[in-house]
């Protein structure tokens, strides 16, 4: 079991960081801020804040959290049914651009089908359930990676919105398959920008080199771990967050440079 601890510090509101068996032994001269604990969770995989600054954390093997402020209470807002072998689980999770209207909360996960597994994005509301707490409801799917394949890993599931709020990114990892990663007729290893219902966006073509696809607009296949940006965080087409779950650390390509140019023009 992989644990790691929410940490609240002077720089940052809260990160997640690993916790051992042995505490880590803090860099020479001691560490340029004070940390506090605040929470432990069980394989966390991400967090976002809600506009009242609780926090949403998924858990690899299915549960949203809903965890206060300082840390002090939690409640489980939804038990998604995941596929949580190897690097699946519950996945990603970002509130809608018009959140405070819609209460949409959008997540991604791993899960078993015909063919093998793949990545699923999904939405749900965040309401009040009647009894003094909150759940996630509505729950729909509404973008599957295609096709599902047989493994466990680089299921990728990141999720990020246009800075108009009318699109939004979802990377599909390249599941360790050459093929059909480099399909453009698939969606494996690519990073695909939707509507916020999941649908192809209006124009079709993606602008690299004249590929084009019938229903879908795609970033080129790539590598695994191949990424664009999310306020400050990787988007990773690869095996996890930031693409680094193992402590890698990679040069950016120019395929790469080109998504961040594209990123900050209008969409």
């Amino acid at each position: 079991m992989i644990l790691k601890t929410l940490f609240a510090t002077s720089l940052l509101s809260a990160t997640l960081l690993a916790s051992t068996a042995c505490s880590a032994q803090p860099a020479p001269g001691g560490k340029p801020f004070k940390e506090t604990v605040v929470a432990d969770f069980d394989s966390p995989w991400a967090m976002t804040f809600l506009p009242d600054k609780r926090m949403l954390v998924t858990e690899k093997k299915g549960q949203m959290l809903l965890v206060s402020t300082d840390g002090k209470t939690r409640q489980t807002v939804a038990t998604i049914t995941v596929d949580s072998a190897g690097q699946g689980g519950l996945m990603d999770v970002v509130l809608a651009p018009d959140f405070a209207t819609s209460q949409r909360v959008y997540f991604s996960y791993s899960t078993a089908g015909e063919g093998g597994k793949g990545v699923v994005l999904a939405r749900g509301r965040l309401r009040a359930n009647g009894g003094g707490g909150e759940r996630l409801g509505e729950i729909e799917t509404i973008f599957s990676a295609r096709p599902f394949v047989e493994g466990n890993g680089h299921y990728s599931g990141r999720i990020a919105f246009s800075p108009d709020g009318k699109y939004l990114f979802f990377t599909n990892g390249e599941r360790q398959k050459f093929t059909p990663a480099q399909d453009p007729k698939m969606t494996l290893g690519k990073v695909l920008r939707l509507t916020l219902d999941g649908k192809p966006r209006s124009r079709q073509s993606a602008g690299f080199e004249g590929l084009r696809t019938r229903d879908l607009e795609l970033w080129p296949p790539q590598p695994a771990r191949d990424r664009v940006r999310r306020a400050g965080q990787s988007l990773g087409a690869g095996d996890g967050p930031q693409g680094r779950r193992r402590g890698q650390s990679h040069q950016a390509r120019p395929q790469l440079r080109l998504a961040q140019r594209v990123e900050r023009q209008p969409l």
